[in-house]
């Protein structure tokens, strides 16, 4: 079910694109808002679909701005994302190693926007990642899912990016 989603999200952007010669907007949705409120709930493990999802997100605020809405960003890090925020390659597979310094990249770009990083301290003790090792623009938060909750009774719109 979740790929589902995913594809179908992936698919609605890249169609939403300008490249396709039509003129797609949200206005129905953002008509009457002022700022949007997300927190991307980022757990997945694999570095090379992080990657997309990275873009998507940013993708996604972007066009926020270009509506004329101030975005209010969090990133929730958790479950086998959490290796991939980190400031080495030691926590990543072999095969991931190659998207470290592109991950490293884009978490820069995505703190200096004024996105919100958060690490669940739970996620790094099940995984024995310590937290000195991950990346300086992340913030440890003791759990999670309380993070999660308390943003999302602040108005947040919880986004899954598994």
């Amino acid at each position: 079910m979740k790929r589902v989603v995913f594809w179908i999200f992936l698919a609605f952007c890249v169609l939403s694109s300008p490249a396709w010669g039509g003129t797609f907007d949200n206005r129905a949705a953002l008509s009457g808002l002022q700022t949007a409120k997300v927190y991307f709930d980022v757990n997945l493990g694999d570095a090379r679909k992080l990657l997309v999802r990275l873009d998507l997100l940013t993708q996604t605020v972007d066009q926020f701005v270009e509506s004329g809405l101030t975005p209010e960003v969090v990133i929730g890090i958790r479950g086998g994302a959490t290796k991939l925020f980190t400031r080495g390659t030691g926590h990543f597979k072999e095969e991931d190693v190659q998207y470290s310094e592109p991950i490293k990249k884009r978490v820069s770009e995505l703190k200096a926007k004024g996105f919100v990083i958060e690490q669940c301290a739970i996620a790094t003790q099940f995984l024995n990642v310590k937290a000195e090792d991950m990346l300086p623009e992340v913030t440890m938060v003791a759990n999670g899912y309380v993070s999660m909750i308390g943003y999302q009774n602040k108005g947040y719109a919880v986004v899954p990016m598994d």
